[in-house]
């Protein structure tokens, strides 16, 4: 007797079989986890440092530079790259595929205990990349220009002072990050022949402004729903 016949020859056997699988596939499937960026084990880590009320400039010169000449010497890391941001300094070190990334944690924290930050500035976590907290919406502003000059710092200021704020109100919203802008600078010309007529060079000019700039976190002040930065300049 072949296959097929045996089956037909027991209806009630094959019938029983047939439910018992059914039942089984769904009690799995209510059982089964789901998720929307599975635990893959991305080879990836991030290096995160609180400098409270520093700005982005401040907090990219004296730490995420530091860290990234750091741990970019780290074995395995295939790419650098880094965020500064207002208080906070992010670096993130992607791996190759099959790095073991417990043993790629301790060499950063090692490479970490040598970093010189600032005191006031809080000690640098290393975190492993979790999926689960990339961000769910991504907004970009463009300005429709008629002569093609885009002011950057306002519109950087509109994306800080109006979108963010008004996103943050929103139910179910955790973080609003702004990324991008630009941020006001002086720029200081020397004029050559004045600096040989009082015979200065340009180093000593760049001594003298870094000497008297004076530019460092005050703390930070709350008003009704606006936040200040205090800073001693």
């Amino acid at each position: 007797m072949g296959p097929i016949a045996g089956i037909v020859a027991r209806p009630v056997t094959v019938t029983m079989v047939t439910i018992a699988l059914l039942l089984f596939g769904l009690v799995a499937l209510t059982r089964m986890p789901v998720e929307l960026l599975p635990d893959l084990g991305y080879p990836s880590i991030t290096v995160q440092t609180e400098y409270a009320d520093a700005a982005p400039a401040e907090i990219e010169e004296l730490v995420t530079r530091p860290i990234e000449e750091l741990v970019g010497g780290v074995p395995g890391v295939i790419a650098v790259e880094s965020s500064s941001r207002e208080g906070i300094s992010e670096v993130v070190l992607d791996f190759a595929w099959g790095t073991r990334i417990d043993d790629a944690m301790a060499d950063v924290r090692e490479k970490l205990d040598r970093v010189r930050l600032p005191t006031a500035s809080d000690r640098p976590i290393v975190l492993r990349y979790d999926p689960a907290q990339e961000p769910i919406l991504r907004m970009a502003l463009v300005v429709d220009s008629s002569d093609g000059v885009v002011n950057f710092r306002s519109l950087r200021d509109l994306a800080d002072e109006q979108v963010k704020q008004n996103l943050e109100k929103l139910d179910g919203v955790a973080a609003v990050q702004i990324h991008g802008g630009d941020e006001e600078e002086v720029v200081v010309e020397l004029d050559p022949e004045r600096l040989s007529a009082f015979g200065i060079d340009g180093a000593e000019v760049v001594a003298a402004i870094a000497a008297d700039n004076i530019n460092k976190p005050g703390g930070g002040l709350t008003e009704q729903n606006n936040r200040y930065l205090i800073r001693t300049v």
